[in-house]
Parts: C-alpha cells; sequence; structure tokens
C-alpha cells in the first residue's frame, strides 16, 4: 500500500521502564540534596561522641591538614575545613581547637603585630598557658611572613615591642613557636629600596641581639635575622 502524503507520522513513544527510571533517579538526588540541605546535622555524627573524644578528633585534623590563615583585619581564623560549616556547634569547638593546637600562616606590615597579639589574647584562656623564657615550644607553629611598605627603621619600635613579650612570663602563648619569612620587596613594589633588610639585620645583630639575655626573646630575633639574611 502506497504511503499517504500530508499525513504526519507518528512518533515512537518512549518506554514506560526508560522514562520512571530516570524520573525516579531525579527525584531521589533532588530529595537527598535538599535534605543535606535543611539537616547539616543529619551528616555529622561527631555530637554523638564525648567531648573529650570530639576533641582528639579535630587535633588530628587540624595537624593533619593545611595551615589556617590568620587576616591581618579579620579576627576569625581562615579554613578550608569541611566542618565549619557543618552546624554552629561543631564550627565553635573546631575553631577554638584550631586556635589551640592549628599552624597558622599570616601577614606582618612593617612588623606591626597586633593581630597576633589580639589572637593570642582572644584563646581561650583555661586552655592558653603563659610564654615560656626559655625556648620556643613545637606543639604548634606561626608563620609570619613579612612586607614592607615604608622606610626601614618606621616598624624598629613595633618589632622591639614585639620581641620583649617574649621576656614577660605572664603573656599567653605557651604552645605556640613562630617561625619568620621575608618577602622580598621588588617582587610587590615599584620602588624598591634593596637596603631596607640590610639595615634591618645590621641593626638587630649589633644593637639588639648584643643587649638582650638568653632567652626566648633573644630566640626570636635570631629567627627574625636569620630570615633576613636569606634575601
Amino acid at each position: 500500500m502506497a504511503p499517504q502524503h500530508g499525513k504526519k507520522q507518528a512518533k515512537p513513544k518512549r518506554s514506560k521502564r526508560q522514562s520512571t527510571k530516570c524520573k525516579t533517579s531525579t527525584v531521589n538526588d533532588s530529595i537527598f540534596a535538599t535534605q543535606l540541605k535543611q539537616d547539616p546535622t543529619r551528616i555529622s555524627l561527631l555530637l554523638d561522641l564525648p567531648l573529650e573524644l570530639r576533641d582528639i578528633i579535630y587535633r588530628m585534623i587540624i595537624r593533619e591538614g593545611s595551615p589556617l590563615r590568620l587576616s591581618t583585619w579579620r579576627k576569625q581564623l581562615m579554613t578550608t575545613s569541611a566542618l565549619v560549616i557543618v552546624n554552629k556547634q561543631v564550627r565553635s569547638e573546631y575553631l577554638n581547637a584550631a586556635s589551640l593546637y592549628g599552624n597558622i600562616n599570616t601577614s606582618v606590615i612593617d612588623f606591626n603585630f597586633r593581630h597576633i597579639v589580639s589572637f593570642l589574647n582572644r584563646v581561650p584562656e583555661p586552655k592558653f598557658a603563659t610564654f615560656s623564657t626559655d625556648h620556643a615550644p613545637k606543639s604548634r607553629t606561626i608563620s609570619v611572613y613579612f612586607f614592607f611598605r615604608t622606610a626601614w627603621n618606621v616598624g624598629l619600635p613595633l618589632l622591639r615591642r614585639w620581641y620583649n613579650r617574649f621576656n614577660h612570663p605572664t603573656k599567653r602563648g605557651a604552645n605556640t613557636g613562630f617561625q619568620y619569612v621575608l618577602i622580598k620587596p621588588n617582587r610587590y613594589f615599584k620602588n624598591p629600596n634593596a637596603l631596607k633588610t640590610h639595615w634591618v639585620r645590621t641593626l638587630l645583630e649589633k644593637r639588639d641581639l648584643p643587649d638582650l639575655r638568653e632567652g626566648r626573646a633573644k630566640e626570636e630575633v635570631r629567627k627574625i635575622v636569620e630570615a633576613f639574611r636569606l634575601t
């Protein structure tokens, strides 16, 4: 029989089994995603554990993860850990543990350590002992990256205030060691002063170090001098 012209050919119907399967998969995925958004505690079994065990878990995650970031203007530590988005309680517990045990990276501009001092003073007091005046501890490290924007001698009073802090046993920060890294000015500024770091290092070596007794403050100055020597 000859085909009839002018009539549209009927499209083949999609099988019900295939249609239902795709639709069900999409709906299930959507429901699961919605549940996660509406009930973030659903994926957190941490709160079923005693606080002591949770603290151990937080420490393990903190020590095996990347260093946290301390901003020069924001009070809260910055981290990439997913624990900070689980719920408020887990977030608070994790950040408290991070402030006590976490390695931290931060920038210091023109020897202004104010944000670091403020951070140390904010750490929960019952768990935070005072500075050791003998040697730096090994439990955690704050890495300080130096930047300069002014003349080399402008921030010297701030630097001296910083290292003299280590001579006072009442200052908080016993579980914190410090390491120092100099960011070379000629990488970031249009008018670099090549002699800037040389004069700072020379002054610390010739004047400050001889006047300091052996102890934590002198140890910190030596580390700063060594960081400047690597330029």
